[in-house]
């Protein structure tokens, strides 16, 4: 997450000429790793600016969804956003390439791919009236489940979870026959407490914070999250 601290700190001169708070909605939980590092940049920004510029980071999808924090960020009661590629589909059609299923087969393949697409993905974003500081690396997503999954068949009987809004996964379980429970990621966890969801597509990094285990070893896609603000607000 130093890249992201990093990004962050680029708008110090820009902010560090008053006292100002930097305010960052993501639909990201509390205690996931984006948020961590969100939180950490934070401290480093207070500590260079000798706490004239702070970070204040709602997780959790507390500011409401992705429409509804990028309608507070173009009013200025926000000033920016952490999502998923999906959430600025309207912006940029071509925003999640990066998140086609089965593109990738290791991280050497994401890099090279990476190296080319990133700048265009950037602006196509800039484009569309956003302004990116880069993409995060989620890195590659397996189907994870509360019960053995070892056929497509297991899978179909699932309770599985995709992201609202996100067309590029809606395509995949169309093609795999697959009826997924779609919602915004802030409701994953308490839906599977609930058991309203019991299987999802995630990074393993997500089993950290969410109670469920690998039903296969076969990566099915590369994620990538991404920083964004509006141009019109620093």
């Amino acid at each position: 997450m130093l890249r992201l601290a990093t990004i962050l700190v680029a708008l110090l001169p820009v902010w560090a000429s008053a006292a100002n708070t930097l305010k960052i909605s993501t639909l990201y939980p509390d205690g996931t790793t984006i948020v961590t590092g969100l939180k950490e940049a934070g401290k480093e920004i207070a500590e260079k600016t000798e706490g004239r510029v702070k970070l204040k980071v709602y997780p959790g999808g507390v500011m409401g969804d992705d429409r509804a924090v990028q309608r507070k960020i173009r009013i200025g009661q926000l000033h920016g956003q952490v999502a998923q590629g999906g959430a600025f589909a309207s912006a940029y059609k071509d925003s999640q390439i990066l998140n086609v299923p089965l593109a990738f087969n290791n991280y050497d393949e994401v890099d090279a791919v990476r190296a080319e697409l990133d700048p265009v993905i950037q602006q196509g974003l800039e484009e569309g009236g956003w302004v990116s500081f880069g993409l995060i690396d989620g890195g590659f997503a397996y189907v994870m489940s509360e019960n053995p999954v070892k056929s497509i068949t297991d899978l179909r009987n699932q309770k599985l979870w995709l992201p609202a809004n996100d067309e590029g996964s809606a395509k995949a379980a169309k093609a795999f026959e697959l009826s997924p429970i779609l919602l915004n990621i802030g409701s994953v966890l308490t839906s599977l407490q609930t058991g309203a969801v019991n299987a999802f597509a995630a990074p393993p990094v997500a089993a950290l914070t969410l109670a469920v285990v690998l039903a296969g070893e076969l990566p099915h896609r590369y994620a990538a999250a991404v920083y964004l603000r509006h141009p019109g607000y620093p």
